[in-house]
């Protein structure tokens, strides 16, 4: 398996740098790429670690607009952090 992360991070971070007009974000849940939180972690033979990790992506997107609000998308089945989502979208416009 290639550790493809400095790709993915170069990516990200080109990515987000074209990214303008921004009012919230929704990233997956779990994803290498795109978790916010508890993103499992894994070795340079590729054995998996602990979950404390950020997703490549969600970190460039954070570290470009930290304002910004973002949340996992498992997480907006949750009534009241969805409806705070909104709430922090509507005022971020």
């Amino acid at each position: 398996m290639d550790d493809v992360t400095e790709k993915m991070a170069d990516f990200a971070t080109n990515y987000v740098s074209g990214l303008d007009g921004l009012t919230g974000f929704i990233v997956c849940a779990k994803s290498p790429s795109c978790g916010m939180e508890r993103v499992r972690l894994y070795d340079v033979k590729g054995n998996p670690g602990r979950k404390e990790g950020v997703g490549t992506f969600t970190k460039a997107l954070l570290e470009k607009f930290p304002w910004l609000p973002v949340e996992e998308d498992g997480r907006l089945h949750d009534p009241m952090l969805r409806e705070n989502f909104v709430e922090r979208v509507f005022r971020t416009a």
